[in-house]
């Protein structure tokens, strides 16, 4: 808008000295549109959700599955075919969705084919994950087996691939299985931007579940090397010239049973999202770095036959920060207390009532921005209602209430079934 008030004054007034000429203008004009050109100009999602109050209370507390929800999925990882299903308003727009399709089909003697198709998207994370890794394990020894899988996508530059081996015991509910996972792996010839990589990404994916009598351990994570890639055509490529990103996804569980009673649980979730992009404009440069650091500690306690009282406690922090065409640093720390649930079970059925709320505080600072922190409280009821079809299949519906929204405060929908 400056630069066309700026032609209209140059036009229709003589510049001193009558050097300049309206032609002249003209091609000052474009040359400076040229080299500021806003078409390059992109939504900066990156920060999506970092003003929400209530952006960890949904993924936290309001929608995660039961515990034991969690012990069957990783209990029988290896044993079963299952399905299972996760969705949750988030805001008024917005939904929580997490779909997951585990298959594994003894095929012949000694093989058996595996795949494990993953739809999870949520506000609280910068990427979605996606993936439909599918192939053949071939057991080695009794309790050694040895796999190759791939995750095929409509774009061919996208498919990964993954080797790997399992251990496991004689019943396959402990177990190690380590994998090395070759991402992108025909990018460089399958791409039609003219990229060529730099530095090739490469990741390693492990699931472990192992205990004794009275306690699990189970570890579920991801550990990548960043890319680097470059865009030399700028006709093929006409905004990006150079790119790299990685990702860590690392979860550890610690199950206890101090006491037939008594059942605890510690939790800790690692997530480090990292991308980096260079424009044949560089006035859009930029990196972003987020890391995500929670610790939870769930108990439950039986109090009959019927009445099960669960206590939960947790503390977030993120700490994000961003250089080039956006330049700050967010910070923000939760403590969700108290996280107070009862659950009353009769014959199939489980109702749930529960209050929970976490006390925040975040804190964003840049070049280019205001001081924004805030800092409160926000709490939600819930009511549940779980039925058990069988030992194989579950369903749960509940719906909860913020006491600081007006209005319905949002539903979910959870289903479990092996096969």
């Amino acid at each position: 808008m400056k630069l066309i008030c700026l032609a209209i004054i140059l036009w229709k007034r003589k510049v001193e000295g009558n050097k300049v000429t309206k032609f002249r203008i003209l091609i000052l004009l474009l040359s400076i549109l040229c080299l500021f050109d806003s078409s390059l100009s992109f939504d900066w999602k990156y920060d999506q959700g970092y003003q929400d109050e209530r952006l960890y209370l949904h993924v936290a507390t309001n929608y995660t599955f039961d515990q034991d929800w969690c012990r069957d999925w990783q209990k029988n990882y290896l044993r079963a075919s299952g399905l299972r299903m996760n969705y949750g308003s988030v805001t008024t727009s917005e939904l929580l969705s997490d779909f997951q399709i585990l298959i594994n089909e003894k095929i012949a003697n000694g093989w058996k084919f595996h795949s494990h198709f993953i739809k999870y998207d949520s506000r609280h994370r910068n990427d979605i994950i996606e993936s439909n890794f599918m192939g053949l394990e071939k057991s080695i020894f009794s309790n050694f087996s040895l796999f190759a899988l791939f995750n095929p996508y409509f774009d061919k530059e996208k498919i990964d691939s993954k080797v790997g081996l399992i251990v496991t015991n004689s019943n396959q509910k402990k177990y190690l299985r380590l994998s090395y996972v070759f991402e992108d792996f025909v990018y460089d010839q399958k791409n039609s931007v003219s990229g060529y990589t730099i530095q090739n990404p490469r990741r390693l994916d492990w699931k472990i579940r192992t205990g004794g009598k009275n306690w699990i351990l189970y570890s579920d994570g991801q550990y990548s090397r960043p890319f680097k890639r470059k865009f030399q055509d700028r006709e093929r490529s006409p905004e990006i010239n150079w790119h790299s990103r990685a990702i860590d996804d690392i979860i550890t569980k610690l199950y206890l049973r101090p006491d037939k009673n008594i059942f605890i649980e510690y939790r800790n979730w690692f997530y480090h999202f990292y991308e980096a992009k260079n424009f044949w404009n560089p006035v859009y440069n930029f990196s972003y770095n987020n890391n995500i650091y929670q610790n939870s500690l769930y108990a439950t306690f039986k109090i009959n036959k019927k009445i099960d009282l669960r206590y939960e406690f947790h503390h977030i922090y993120q700490n994000s920060k961003a250089d080039g065409y956006q330049n700050y640093d967010y910070q923000r720390g939760e403590i969700f207390f108290p996280d107070v649930f009862v659950d009353y079970t009769t014959g199939r059925d489980i109702l749930t009532f529960g209050y929970f709320g976490t006390s925040f505080k975040w804190d964003k600072t840049g070049k280019q921005i205001d001081e924004i922190d805030q800092k409160g409280y926000e709490d939600k009821l819930i009511f549940g209602w779980q039925h058990i079809f069988s030992s194989k299949t579950k369903l749960k519906l509940s719906i909860s209430h913020s006491t600081t929204y007006h209005g319905f405060g949002g539903g979910n929908i959870q289903y479990m079934m092996f096969f």
